[in-house]
């Protein structure tokens, strides 16, 4: 009997273990869906992350050995993410209450909630990037951070071309290697994967609610529609936000077409849902906004960044092209378009030569369908180039965008523009298509000529050369609609090269290794004091990895009301009032402290620290960096000496 009942038990889990794996293998969304699954929890469960923390090994006090680092390097330029993102986290975790709206070391007010960084504010619901530090140990919470930016964005971006291609597997891979895998992604990973991430998932759940069949999945579709749409519209960054809205927008035919056809709950039940969706979304949006009032309002009156107005009108014709040529450049050898890689980096670009192709659509269906996003495309580029008035661009919001991160809705709505055009049947004659691809490969090969000679860079023109022939060959899949062509080309000219631009780190052991994180964390064990960082700004932002109260290094917002403290008459408002990186320096005793700005995001305080306005200041632990005597300290205790630093207590 027991053997007997053994083996039907076994029998039984066989059939339902393959019933799970067939169900899950059913359809070409639910096999990228199911991939996706274990990718992102075989990363989180072996701390894997694409940070850049050891970039921090240049800047600290005794070496520390990252042993951690998988595969490629650190990238110091990506400063916004390892210098100031990852520190703020740190001591983001380490507020009292855990994960407070409150933390003076990012800024004063909501600055923590602003900006973006985990709290225990009713807003973590609508921010499932951050889900993970409130159920894991914090290394595996960052890692699930860094899988929704990167493995989340690539599943959703597949499973939205599979909808709006009908199942096309060789769309999906192109579509995901085009967008995700572009320079431009790649360089600003920390800063706009997770918006990407939020946008196509807000995508593809607006579909489902008009498409799924039963009752259930429209729900669940409703519900994930509310989550994502929350998720971007609370991440306030207006200028990835607004072109990604509008393309948004422009895509409602794809993303509705079919839903009149589709059987299950009534249209009527589904709009009801869509409609109680966006009713909580803008309440919760009216509402974060409100409790951020005071931040908010601060940091629209600050010098830097302050209120910016784009009125567009200053793209030039190689600026938009440049992508062609990436696939080339390295962190060290680029064109000099803007000063650095990620300034420099774009996408490929080439929607506007396939425009040509829409009057030779079969079915005047596909035209109209295609309308509303080649518009957005046109009339945004018209933006880009010429410009419009600065009424028109405050009602639109587009004053909030510069057209260098306009970039980002000209290469998601050309790739899929693109990506779509293969799934349209054309009238048009073969030859004429080859002509057309020879025409579009001289223009490209010209521009491969012209490019280097307007922009001089160390890179051989033989290179330039060989990514026009990939640009040719990518034009030559979209007009004789070849997927698998153009899904090769697009692996080899965006996600080869680029896969290598973010290092692969597991966990987060080297920064706590650090002597001088060690030395502090001995100090102020509940954290009441402030302290100060004398001698580098950077490592200011480091110490904040102890969570003890850093004044200086990166503030999101300035602290007005305690700076006023060393400038009563507040003379140098407009150095010290703005999102800045702020470095404390010695002053010889009995001067005044003085401000002086050092570049747009930059300033620095020169100081005696027993003046009578720094001691009003409250700083009550002080860190003097390549330390030599106790000449400028006689109103503090020297309480630690390290290798190449010392840390002082106040007397007073």
């Amino acid at each position: 009997m027991i053997p007997s009942a053994v083996s039907r038990l076994l029998l039984l889990t066989g059939r339902t273990t393959r019933g799970v794996i067939k169900s899950l293998w059913a359809t070409p969304v639910r096999r990228v869906c199911s991939v996706g699954a274990l990718v992102l929890v075989l990363c989180i469960a072996y701390r894997i992350h694409f940070s850049s923390v050891a970039a921090w090994n240049s800047y600290m006090q005794g070496r520390v050995n990252f042993s951690e680092l998988v595969y490629g390097s650190p990238r110091v330029i990506r400063s916004d993410e390892w210098m100031l993102g990852l520190p703020w986290l740190f001591s983001q975790a380490q507020t009292n209450p855990s994960w407070s709206i409150e933390n003076p070391s990012v800024g004063p007010a909501t600055s923590a909630l602003l900006v973006g960084l985990p709290t225990n504010h009713w807003s973590a619901a609508l921010r499932p990037s951050h889900w993970g530090f409130y159920f894991l140990d914090f290394e595996r919470g960052f890692s699930w951070l860094w899988m929704w930016r990167s493995v989340v964005p690539c599943v959703a971006l597949m499973v939205l071309i599979l909808e709006l291609t009908g199942g096309s597997f060789a769309c999906a891979v192109a579509g995901m290697a085009w967008i995700f895998f572009s320079g431009f992604v790649q360089w600003w990973l920390a800063s706009v994967a997770e918006l990407i991430a939020y946008w196509t998932m807000a995508c593809v759940s607006l579909r489902y609610v008009f498409i799924a069949r039963s009752r259930g999945m429209v729900v669940a579709a409703a519900m994930s529609l509310l989550i994502a749409a929350g998720g971007f519209g609370l991440s306030l960054y207006p200028p990835f936000q607004v072109p990604l809205a509008y393309l948004g927008v422009a895509l409602l035919p794809y993303l509705l077409r079919g839903c009149f056809a589709t059987q299950g709950p009534s249209i009527l039940f589904r709009i009801a849902l869509l409609g109680i969706s966006v009713a909580l979304g803008m309440g919760a949006l009216v509402a974060f906004i409100g409790d951020n009032a005071a931040a908010i309002a601060t940091m629209e009156h600050t010098s830097y960044p302050g209120r910016r107005i784009s009125l567009g009108g200053d793209l030039s014709w190689w600026r938009f092209i440049s992508g062609w040529f990436e696939n080339n450049y390295t962190y060290e050898v680029f064109p000099a378009l803007a000063g650095n890689i990620s300034e420099a980096s774009s996408y490929i670009l080439i929607w506007p030569l396939v425009l040509v192709l829409v009057p030779f659509f079969k079915a005047r269906g596909d035209i109209l369908r295609c309308a509303p996003l080649l518009a957005y495309l046109v009339l945004t580029l018209l933006w880009g180039f010429y410009g419009i008035s600065e009424s028109a661009a405050t009602r639109t919001g587009w004053s909030f965008v510069p057209t260098s991160r306009a970039l980002i809705g000209w290469g998601i709505g050309g790739a899929l523009l693109c990506i779509l055009t293969l799934r349209i049947p054309s009238r048009m004659h073969w030859a004429l298509g080859f002509a057309y691809s020879v025409a579009i490969a001289a223009l490209v090969f010209w521009c491969a000529s012209e490019f280097p000679v307007r922009f001089p860079s160390v890179i051989s023109q033989d290179s330039f050369y060989w990514a026009a022939l990939l640009i040719s060959l990518a034009g030559v899949a979209v007009v004789f609609r070849l997927a698998w062509l153009l899904a090769v080309v697009m692996v080899c000219v965006c996600l080869v090269p680029h896969s290598q631009v973010n290092p692969v780190m597991r966990g987060l052991g080297g920064i706590s290794d650090v002597p001088l994180i060690k030395a502090v964390k001995r100090f102020d064990p509940q954290r009441e004091g402030r302290w100060a960082v004398f001698g580098s700004a950077v490592v200011a932002q480091l110490v904040k990895v102890s969570g003890r109260n850093v004044v200086n290094g990166s503030q999101y917002i300035p602290d007005l009301q305690a700076l006023h403290a060393l400038d009563p008459q507040q003379q140098s408002l407009e150095v010290y009032n703005r999102y800045a990186l702020v470095a404390f320096t010695l002053a010889p005793s009995g001067t005044p402290p003085t401000f002086q700005l050092l570049a747009p995001d930059t300033w620095e305080l020169q100081v005696d620290p027993c003046d009578e306005k720094f001691r009003n200041y409250g700083a009550r632990y002080i860190v003097w960096l390549n330390y030599a005597s106790d000449r400028r300290f006689e109103c503090y205790e020297r309480i630690f000496v390290g290798a190449d630093f010392a840390i002082y207590k106040s007397k007073f």
